[in-house]
């Protein structure tokens, strides 16, 4: 009960703009990352029988 509690509390809070950019620019995703990291990679060629190749190929 109490988390719920802190968490309804915080749906009242409304941030400034400074507070919503810095927010967005260290929650959004890099390029290096994301769709071209190692796994993004792999989901180009994806595979039809299982994913476990795929798996395999991560831990090399």
């Amino acid at each position: 009960m109490e988390q719920l509690k802190d968490n309804l509390v915080a749906g009242d809070l409304i941030l400034d703009e400074a507070a919503t950019k810095k927010l967005d620019a260290v929650s959004a995703p890099t390029p290096a990352e994301y769709p071209y990291g190692p796994f993004g990679v792999l989901q180009r060629h994806r595979y039809v029988d299982s994913s476990k190749e795929a798996i395999m190929e991560l831990n090399e």
